[in-house]
């Protein structure tokens, strides 16, 4: 039998025949469950009324809890960027934030550019970049990033029904109030869609242990399919949204 905090979970609605909801309080996603009969082990020969063995009700999930965010994790390369933008195509005016893409100069990696959906973009890091802040053989332009991802991603909350961040990772991380930002997406009614860094980090860390995430796998076998899995969990909630 499924026991639930009381702290956590609190009845939404009424039970209706043998169906109810559940809400958790914490993140705002909504279970439903319905009670079922089951068989409850008795005394030898023991009987009801009606010459069956006794019986209890239990209460059994009926659904996969809903989620408003997701995170996009896989090793480098694997093709996170393509997931979101795809994403991206699929719900056109409901979507603002930002990519990131490589810089590559006769077929070899120099450096990321960083842009918003709006068509916006600079230099995120490159080789040739001196500076403090340094990812591997990378210099990191921090403020051209800012001047870019954070406007990108306030228009989205302001305006927008889908947040897209791609993506979560050593050189954006570099910016405080990026990850403020960040904070405030995933707190917020808005669907988030983001790729996150697969190594350990402290606050990539922190998003990803959040009771109110999922966090995908990108794979190689599953790259292809991933998008349309993730735009029919994205429907879901928007309908969802939109009855609440």
């Amino acid at each position: 039998m499924a026991v639930f905090p009381q702290r956590v979970f609190y009845v939404a609605a009424e039970l209706s025949g043998c169906r109810y909801e559940i809400v958790n309080k914490k993140s705002g996603a909504t279970e439903n469950y319905e009670f079922r009969r089951q068989q409850k082990p008795a005394r030898k020969g023991a009987k009801g009324k009606s010459g069956r063995k006794a019986r209890s009700s239990a209460i059994v999930s009926s659904s996969r809890r809903n989620f408003k965010n997701f995170l996009l994790t896989g090793r480098p390369g694997v093709g996170k960027t393509s997931v979101i933008e795809a994403v991206a195509r699929e719900f056109g005016d409901l979507t603002g934030g930002f990519t990131t893409g490589e810089i590559r100069e006769r077929g070899i990696r120099k450096g990321f550019s960083v842009a918003a959906l709006d068509g916006t973009s600079a230099v995120l890091a490159h080789e040739d970049f001196a500076g403090p802040v340094r990812v591997g053989k990378y210099g990191v332009d921090v403020p051209a990033f800012e001047r870019i991802a954070l406007p990108a991603l306030r228009d989205a909350m302001s305006r927008k029904r889908i947040v897209l961040i791609d993506e979560i990772g050593k050189m954006e991380l570099a910016s405080p109030r990026f990850c403020d930002l960040v904070r405030e997406a995933l707190d917020s009614p808005l669907i988030v869609v983001a790729t996150v860094m697969e190594k350990p980090h402290r606050f990539a860390d922190e998003i990803k242990s959040r009771g109110d995430v999922e966090t995908l796998e990108v794979t190689i076998g599953n790259r292809s399919a991933l998008p349309g899995k993730i735009s029919e969990m994205i429907r879901r909630e928007l309908e969802s949204g939109a009855r609440r």
